[in-house]
């Protein structure tokens, strides 16, 4: 059995053999607290928290693109013509801004 996570502080996926796992049951709360990565913990806390309006528009955009997407026939459509190209061009919008 292999474990595989994705390491919170360098972003690199982390692929290991998973060597007998156990748990154990605690009752005191300062060993409760020992065992907290904070680093997990203040991502899961990012992850939750609500977007900022550039993300939300950004995902509004993929929402619609999505949409868009699920209606369309077949990939020679010129509604998909017409998707390909705003992709290409959201792809340029977006390299200019950096």
């Amino acid at each position: 059995m292999a474990l595989r996570y994705r390491d919170p502080v360098t972003s690199k996926v982390v692929t290991d053999s998973a060597k007998g796992v156990s748990l154990e049951l605690v009752r005191d709360e300062r060993v409760y607290r020992e065992g907290f990565d904070r680093s997990v913990q203040e991502a899961a806390r990012l992850a939750a928290a609500p977007p900022s309006p550039a993300v939300r528009a950004e995902m509004d955009h993929a929402n619609r693109y999505k949409n868009s997407l699920d209606t369309m026939g077949d990939m020679s459509s010129e509604s998909a013509k017409g998707a390909q190209k705003a992709i290409k061009y959201r792809a340029y919008e977006t390299l200019q801004q950096r």
